[in-house]
């Protein structure tokens, strides 16, 4: 039987085998149109959209459409910095980009057992004396759970002063990350060539003396800065995974 005596009518799905149609028998469309289904279940092409925009479902009996995304910040990963017996991690020259950053830190472990783990600001990078005035606040708890308890640190905390920001004292160095957990810095301002940038640190690790810490220390800077310093009072930071983020708000 010669193909063009063959009723269209007689060319069923059963007698296509599967995976048979091929990109190159499908008719041509749109560049970036999207293949969908109406509210009949016939398939219907979905516009292309613009540079930006994300496909939005338009809910039942509709096919879905390109729109701009919602409305909202979101945190832009910038950059990675691993510790290995590294002196100090810094992310200097942060741009006018972002109005905030936040640092993010994980398997913090210092050489030295029973140091304090330190912040500071500059400008520029290589100097990290920037005044500043915070409020250090600690959570704690030993392992035996008998000493639950919260205090803010005097010692710890900074009034118009240059020194470093303690963040957490007495560490560990145990284990292959020395009890290490987790820290997180919410920075404001920076970069912005304004006084009065602002940083919230929390840090939550195991000290060496078997105590869980949950620290909280909160600061305006008072003076221009767009530059952030960690280091460890005494010897190196041996481990430690630090990411810097750009939020947008």
């Amino acid at each position: 039987i010669a193909t063009d005596m063959i009723v269209d009518a007689n060319v069923t799905t059963a007698k296509i085998n599967d995976n048979a149609i091929t990109l190159a028998k499908m008719a041509s469309g749109t560049d970036g149109n999207i293949i969908s289904y109406d509210a009949s279940g016939d398939p219907v092409a979905v516009a292309t959209g613009s540079a930006g925009q994300v496909l939005t479902s338009a809910g039942t009996g509709a096919p879905p459409t390109f729109a701009a995304a919602a409305a909202g910040g979101s945190w832009v990963k910038i950059s990675t910095v691993t510790a290995s017996n590294t002196s100090r991690i810094s992310f200097d020259n942060l741009a006018s980009t972002y109005q905030m950053y936040a640092i993010k830190g994980t398997q913090i472990k210092p050489a030295t057992s029973g140091v304090t783990f330190n912040m500071n600001f500059g400008s520029g990078g290589g100097t990290y004396a920037a005044n500043k005035t915070s409020l250090y606040w600690m959570w704690y708890n030993n392992e035996g759970d008998n000493d639950p308890g919260a205090d803010k640190s005097a010692s710890y905390s900074i009034g118009n002063n240059t020194g470093d920001q303690v963040i957490g004292y007495g560490l560990s160095n145990h284990g292959t990350y020395g009890k290490a957990g987790t820290l997180q810095v919410i920075l404001g301002g920076l970069g912005q060539n304004s006084n009065y940038g602002s940083f919230t640190a929390n840090y939550n690790y195991f000290g060496a003396n078997n105590y869980n810490y949950a620290t909280n220390v909160t600061g305006q800077i008072q003076t221009t800065a767009d530059s952030v310093t960690f280091v460890m009072s005494s010897g190196n930071i041996e481990t430690g995974k630090f990411t810097l983020y750009g939020i947008d708000q």
